[in-house]
């Protein structure tokens, strides 16, 4: 049983050929025909509820001119493969984001992906092949495709799409994962939803290819070699991906097999703080976040980036902001 997640629709541009979606162990699975539905709904914004068959949650569309924004939150209730048909999304880029869950799929060349929770995937669209799915597994997604011919090639998108076919994966910054967030978990009355999700999804857009940006433009400014580089960009992610849970600089250092004098100097080189301070300003920009959404404590939002003294939490927050946690939680604006 689905219903529309939207009341208001409006006049979509032209409808797209479709991508077929089968669960294998059920070519009739009423699931995957109601999202197939929604998936090539050519409205402005449409979506379904699942809530019988193996999967139970919530899909999402919203088109808006040069971007189609997917959110994808659910939860599995029997294991499944998915086969997934020729992809409609040709001369796009794509961005999936991963708050939770991670998938794991083949692609029809043979060619294995992944893409952990907490991370994000660049790149041409990769969602043809197979995909195993497990019993109980959440998967909260958020997945924007970008047209490549469109209007935002002229923003600076243009540098971007020389990636052609390849796929990046990288740990998504504090701002990208508190993005993702607000899609996922924001809940504006239907007639704004779909002005809020194409809101978001230029945020999202803006804030990965600035991030994308930055790395290149990081890497061109060094003489630092090839594979020093590589490795201070998985230090960088690493941090990233569990800002609370940072590991020390001797623990960093064994994890991206490069030694402490290298990594240090390296880091601060390549994105232009040494790696505690960045580690600092990172909790403080979630903490920032987190405050500004509201439903939170500022003791829950310093112990969520892993401050444990709530006194030095409040100090360094001011200094850096020039506020007080608790003022910044006053104004917050709540996620409905």
């Amino acid at each position: 049983m689905t219903h529309d997640v939207t009341k208001t629709r409006t006049s979509p541009p032209q409808a797209q050929p479709p991508m077929p979606l089968v669960n294998v162990g059920d070519r009739d699975c009423p699931a995957c025909r109601s999202l197939g539905r929604a998936y090539t709904s050519a409205l402005a914004h449409d979506g379904v509820y699942l809530d019988k068959g193996p999967l139970r949650g919530e899909y999402a569309r919203t088109l808006a001119e040069g971007l189609e924004l997917s959110v994808i939150d659910m939860i599995l209730l029997d294991d499944m493969t998915l086969a997934a048909g020729p992809d409609r999304r040709n001369c796009r880029l794509g961005i999936t984001c991963c708050l939770e869950g991670g998938m794991r799929w083949q692609t029809r060349e043979g060619r294995e992906i992944s893409l952990a929770t907490g991370h994000l995937l660049l790149g041409a669209s990769a969602s043809t092949g197979v995909c195993r799915l497990t019993r109980g597994q959440k998967a909260r997604f958020v997945d924007l495709a970008v047209n490549l011919d469109g209007p935002l090639t002229a923003g600076g998108l243009a540098d971007i799409a020389t990636l052609g076919p390849r796929l990046r994966q990288a740990a998504m910054t504090p701002r990208i994962r508190a993005v993702v967030a607000d899609i996922l978990d924001g809940r504006p009355d239907d007639a704004l939803r779909a002005l809020y999700c194409r809101g978001k999804a230029h945020e999202l857009l803006a804030l990965v290819l600035d991030q994308v940006a930055r790395a290149g433009r990081a890497v061109a400014a060094t003489a630092l070699p090839g594979d020093w580089v590589r490795s201070l960009m998985r230090a960088k992610e690493t941090i990233d991906a569990d800002i609370a849970n940072a590991p020390s600089l001797a623990q960093l250092s064994r994890l991206v097999c490069l030694n402490e004098h290298k990594l240090k100097t390296g880091f601060k080189q390549l994105f232009g703080l040494p790696v505690h301070a960045y580690i600092i300003d990172q909790r403080l920009e979630t903490a920032r976040r987190l405050l500004q959404r509201g439903g939170i404590t500022v003791t829950e939002a310093a112990h969520r980036v892993g401050y444990t003294e709530l006194g030095r939490f409040a100090v360094t927050f001011r200094k850096r902001f020039g506020l007080p946690p608790s003022e910044v939680l006053r104004n917050a604006t709540p996620l409905r």
